[in-house]
C-alpha cells in the first residue's frame, strides 16, 4: 500500500514577474489578454505547473473566472471553483454546462488527465473562451503527442492551442534555492511541428 500527501503552501504567492524573465513575462501577459484559445502549462510531477497557473489567475483577478477542478488545490476568492464529484454525477460535461450559462471570461480546467478533460478544454476554447489548464508532459512537443494519445483530433488541437508553456524546476545548490526554467511554444511555432 502507498499514499501520497500533497501539502501546498497557500501563504506564498508568486507574481508572474517573479516566475518569468522579461521577454517571457511579456509573452505570457499578451497570451492572457486573448479572448479565446487554450493555454497549457506542461511539465513533470512537481515542476510547478499549478503554481504558474494560479499566478496567472491572480494576474487576471479582475476577470470573470470559473474553474473545474478535481480536486481544488488552492482556494481563490476571486474564482468560482467547481469540484468534480462523480458520486453525484457531477463530471466535466455537467460542470461545463453549468459554467457556460454564466458567460465566463476565463475557464480553468485544473488538470488534463483523460480524454474527457482534454475534450472539455478544447471545446471550451473553440467556443470562444480563454481556457487555462495543466498537463503532465516532458516537453512542449510531447504535450502535443499526449493530447493525441488521449484521443483528441489533431485539427482540433492545432486550432485550439494558443501556447504550451513547458516548465522544469532546477536547484541552485550555492543559494539553496529552486527556480523554474520555461519554454514557451506559441501557436505560430506549433504549425511546423504539425507536419
Amino acid at each position: 500500500e502507498s499514499i501520497v500527501l500533497r501539502l501546498l503552501n497557500q501563504q506564498k504567492k508568486y507574481e508572474l514577474n517573479d516566475l518569468f524573465n522579461k521577454s517571457q513575462y511579456l509573452s505570457v501577459t499578451q497570451l492572457l489578454q486573448k479572448k479565446a484559445g487554450l493555454i497549457l502549462f506542461s511539465g513533470t510531477t512537481g515542476s510547478g505547473k499549478t503554481t504558474s497557473l494560479y499566478s496567472c489567475l491572480d494576474y487576471l483577478k479582475d476577470q470573470k473566472i470559473y474553474s473545474i477542478e478535481d480536486p481544488i488545490e488552492v482556494i481563490k476568492e476571486h474564482v468560482v471553483q467547481l469540484q468534480i464529484n462523480k458520486q453525484v454525477d457531477f463530471g466535466f460535461n455537467e460542470a461545463i454546462k453549468q459554467i457556460l450559462r454564466h458567460d465566463p471570461n476565463i475557464i480553468v480546467i485544473g488538470e488534463i488527465r483523460s480524454l474527457e478533460e482534454a475534450q472539455a478544454a478544447l471545446s471550451c476554447s473553440l467556443s470562444g473562451h480563454l481556457v487555462i489548464s495543466t498537463i503532465h508532459a516532458s516537453s512542449c512537443e510531447i504535450t502535443l503527442k499526449r493530447l493525441i494519445d488521449l484521443g483528441c483530433e489533431k485539427e482540433l488541437i492545432y486550432d485550439a492551442i494558443l501556447a504550451i508553456i513547458y516548465q522544469e524546476l532546477q536547484y541552485e545548490a550555492k543559494q539553496d534555492k529552486r527556480y523554474a526554467i520555461y519554454e514557451i511554444l506559441e501557436r505560430k511555432d506549433i504549425y511546423p511541428i504539425k507536419s
